[in-house]
């Protein structure tokens, strides 16, 4: 006022987060195998604006067991002050090629200098 008169005045200001983690889930995987099979998947990216990192859960780990057919995995993020963000990704396991796909010598396991040495063999008893 005209007279510079002054009152204590006090404000209180309060912040609420209500926005949901951003979460984006790591893409579809697909692995072979025959029976179960030991799925790797990296965790998904997530990201909060107004808190630190938030808490990921997830309902199978990286590295479990997954069986054969399709598995949805879903991953929640929750920030601290409550809110949260979902994803899924996919685990398909698919029957492994007869033979392990390497037309009947696997490669890397020796059965292929086996199998030669076993001919050289036979080729030397036929000698006369």
């Amino acid at each position: 006022d005209a007279g510079n008169a002054s009152a204590p005045c006090q404000l209180s200001v309060v912040v609420v987060d209500t926005t949901p983690p951003l979460l984006v889930c790591p893409a579809d995987r697909t692995a072979q195998g025959n029976g179960s099979v030991a799925v790797q998947f990296p965790a998904p990216d997530v990201s909060d604006a107004g808190t630190p990192i938030p808490t990921v859960t997830s309902t199978h780990q990286s590295g479990e067991l997954f069986p054969q057919g399709s598995t949805v995995v879903r991953f929640t993020a929750t920030d601290a002050s409550g809110n949260a963000a979902s994803c899924a990704m996919t685990v398909t396991v698919v029957p492994a090629p007869p033979g392990g796909g390497g037309g009947g010598c696997s490669t890397g396991s020796g059965g292929a200098v086996a199998l030669l040495g076993l001919v050289a063999a036979v080729l030397r008893r036929r000698r006369p």
